[in-house]
């Protein structure tokens, strides 16, 4: 089954997208690891302390910011969903 024009617009944009984030995220980590030995440790440390701090303060501010997540995430997750569909039907 052919896909329209439109959708293998949205087929290449969000594999050019995964791509590009993958090879940034490569090189960012590759950087970090080579100037800093001990990044991992030092990151941990701050994302349990900054965890901490978030889950400390309001509950009402901790509510919305989790339904704020989550509805951002089902989202994204059914778009991401969306364009697999295509790349399958393309196949």
């Amino acid at each position: 089954m052919a896909n329209t024009a439109e959708e293998l617009a949205d087929i290449q944009k969000y594999q050019e997208k995964l791509e590009k984030r993958r090879e940034y995220n490569r090189l960012y980590m590759a950087n970090k690891r080579a100037n800093d030995p001990e990044f991992y440790a030092k990151q941990k440390q701050y994302n349990a302390q900054r965890k901490r701090e978030i889950y400390n303060k309001d509950e009402e501010y901790v509510a919305k910011q989790k339904a704020y997540n989550k509805l951002w995430n089902e989202k994204q997750k059914a778009e991401a969903n969306r364009i697999r569909e295509l790349i399958e039907k393309s196949n």
